[in-house]
């Protein structure tokens, strides 16, 4: 918890209906500067920024969750494919993957990039 700010910026458990990944952020971004990119369209619960967990990197995506749904689907509207910190930004509401029909979609995993986080 951030106490300055009262948000939690490691959540324990995402809320899937309010929850917003959003990706290829810039390598260096830290989770104030993307809560205060996403903070003027409602109150956020949650920000956390997914890292390495060897050597601490930036996977250069992360998650915002609001407090209501309709919030986050401003803020998807408003920022996806806009342009942040000179990355063309991408936002879409996380989805549940153990509720992946395993007929219709596949996902792919581990994958090595060349750089850092190209998109």
């Amino acid at each position: 918890m951030n106490p300055a700010m009262g948000i939690n910026m490691q959540p324990k458990a995402l809320n899937t209906q309010s929850t917003l990944y959003v990706g290829n952020l810039h390598p260096e971004l830290k989770e104030m500067e993307l809560f205060s990119l996403f903070n003027p369209f409602g109150k956020i619960n949650s920000v956390r920024i997914m890292k390495n967990t060897y050597t601490g990197e930036s996977r250069c995506f992360g998650f915002v969750t609001f407090e209501k749904v309709e919030d986050a689907k401003l803020a998807q509207e408003k920022l996806n494919n806009s342009e942040f910190m000179l990355r063309e930004i991408r936002v879409y509401f996380k989805k549940n993957l153990r509720a992946v029909h395993p007929d219709k979609n596949f996902v792919i995993k581990n994958l090595v990039f060349l750089g850092q986080c190209s998109g």
